[in-house]
């Protein structure tokens, strides 16, 4: 899933943040610092964006606190039902396809016309059924619901689960674990 699993409690040292940077040259800006776990459960963005900036030196963007509840709601169930570990585990779209481009960055921007182009070809190259899969979302769900570019970003982190198996990558191979017993990794797949 694409919500960050292993939450830094200071500064924030996820190896997977830095490595996947790295990978993704003109995509790196699609990795956004992951803030601490303190500030993941403030009750609120003023609280939550002091404590951050107080232990990490670092602000929190207005859009990553939109998604904070989530990371909330995973981090919890993970900690509550350890035998989910290892079966929920994180995926950043953008390392998705780096993984199933062999090890090749997307060369455009996932919202335009030539982004969405370039990922559904990479994804069909794997599963063949990858276009006609998107075609029927598509239809199916109301455009108010989500984007095209989030419904590419789920059919990716689901074509990996199904071709990649058991045979899923890390960054970093050997991923650390935070202070609760999660592991900081991104999961992808090499065809």
């Amino acid at each position: 899933m694409d919500i960050p699993i292993g939450l830094p409690e200071a500064a924030n040292d996820r190896a997977c943040d830095k490595l996947a940077r790295q990978v993704l040259g003109p995509r790196r800006a699609s990795v956004f610092p992951v803030p601490c776990r303190p500030a993941v459960y403030a009750p609120d963005y003023d609280t939550a964006l002091n404590i951050n900036e107080k232990i990490t030196g670092k602000r929190i963007f207005r859009a990553t606190w939109g998604i904070i509840p989530r990371m909330r709601q995973v981090d919890e169930i993970l900690q509550a039902d350890p035998k989910a570990i290892g079966i929920v585990r994180e995926a950043h779209p953008e390392v998705l396809f780096w993984g199933l481009n062999k090890k090749a960055p997307m060369a455009f921007y996932k919202k335009d016309t030539a982004g969405e182009a370039e990922r559904l070809e990479v994804l069909q190259r794997v599963y063949p059924q990858a276009g006609e899969l998107f075609c029927a979302i598509r239809k199916n769900f109301p455009r108010k619901e989500a984007a095209a570019d989030d419904f590419v970003d789920a059919l990716a982190a689901a074509v990996t689960g199904l071709v990649g198996g058991d045979r899923l990558k890390t960054l970093p191979p050997s991923p650390k674990h935070d202070k609760r017993g999660l592991p900081m990794e991104m999961v992808y797949f090499l065809p």
